[in-house]
């Protein structure tokens, strides 16, 4: 081979290794693009390559977005439901149930007896008990209204210590203590005696139905009575008589330590003023005239007044007729 055909095979071998060498570039470029190497075409389509990444972002940005608006604002939703759920479910509750028992509650007691009891107050009768009847009792004992025992209980004494006090003081005459005798009893009426003996006497009178205990001008005692009726009876001569107490000045002339059966009735420790009449104790004592012409007083109150009336008491019954 000569020298000139040497040279051309040498330049025709380097020729083809730089040729080589430039596609191999080539085709390393295009697979670093993210193509393949062996299609050339998809160079041109290397921009919807370029296009499908944009799906990728724009997949990221509604992966991404979508949850976190879809999530975040529905959780925003979530506490906007809240406060409307602790507007509604807050105040609504609280007031429908902490007012509502609250008057609910308060006006109840108000219709039970308690506020109205300062205007109506408690009627006082038979069968009470406590410090108020006790207090009752008290007042009227110290005003000499006839109280054996100071108790606290309302029994037939206390009945009739109020009956002789609300015909003291002329009002009602029922044995209970309500609004007139509360009034009565804070301002009550004098107890004056007609008689001003100073020696110890017996007053009756027939129009209060009282008969009172005075001594030296002063009226010690005093007690519920019933005195004659004014109706007819007959007697027990056969006799059609009035039932009628005589009135004026008469004294205790006899007594019966004891029951005494009479023709009438029995007659509890009687103590005789003029003839056969007499202060007597007795089962019935009502709040008008009703007998048959003696003085009746309750069987304890005549136990209490037998010793306080020896004979020779002066006895004082009035009005005249």
């Amino acid at each position: 081979m000569t020298r000139s055909m040497a040279r051309w095979v040498f330049v025709a071998v380097a020729g083809m290794l730089i040729g080589a060498s430039l596609a191999a570039c080539t085709a390393s470029a295009t697979s670093v693009s993210g193509g393949s190497p062996s299609v050339p075409s998809s160079a041109p389509a290397s921009p919807s390559a370029v296009a499908s990444p944009t799906p990728e972002p724009s997949a990221s940005p509604t992966t991404e977005p979508s949850p976190t608006p879809s999530t975040e604002p529905s959780a925003e939703p979530t506490p906007s439901t809240q406060p409307s759920a602790v507007p509604s479910s807050g105040p609504s509750p609280v007031p429908s149930t902490e007012p509502s028992p609250v008057p609910s509650t308060e006006p109840s007691p108000s219709t039970d007896p308690s506020p109205t009891k300062p205007h109506a107050p408690e009627v006082l009768r038979v069968g009470a008990k406590g410090p108020e009847v006790e207090d009752l009792q008290r007042q009227l004992a110290s005003m000499g209204y006839f109280v054996p025992a100071v108790d606290g209980e309302f029994g037939d004494d206390t009945l009739h210590a109020v009956m002789a006090f609300q015909k003291a003081n002329r009002i009602g005459v029922d044995g209970a203590v309500g609004p007139e005798t509360r009034a009565a009893l804070k301002d009550p009426a004098p107890l004056v005696p007609k008689e001003t003996s100073p020696v110890r006497h017996v007053e009756i009178d027939i129009d209060r139905q009282i008969l009172m205990f005075v001594w030296q001008g002063k009226v010690t005692h005093v007690f519920d009575t019933s005195t004659g009726s004014g109706n007819t009876f007959e007697n027990e001569s056969g006799d059609t008589v009035l039932a009628h107490t005589p009135r004026g000045h008469f004294a205790i002339d006899r007594k019966i330590d004891g029951p005494h059966e009479s023709f009438l009735g029995e007659m509890w420790r009687p103590s005789y003023f003029y003839g056969g009449y007499a202060i007597h104790g007795s089962p019935s004592v009502p709040s008008y005239p009703a007998s048959h012409g003696c003085v009746r007083l309750t069987n304890d109150a005549m136990y209490w007044a037998f010793d306080r009336l020896p004979i020779g008491t002066p006895v004082y019954i009035y009005p005249a007729d």
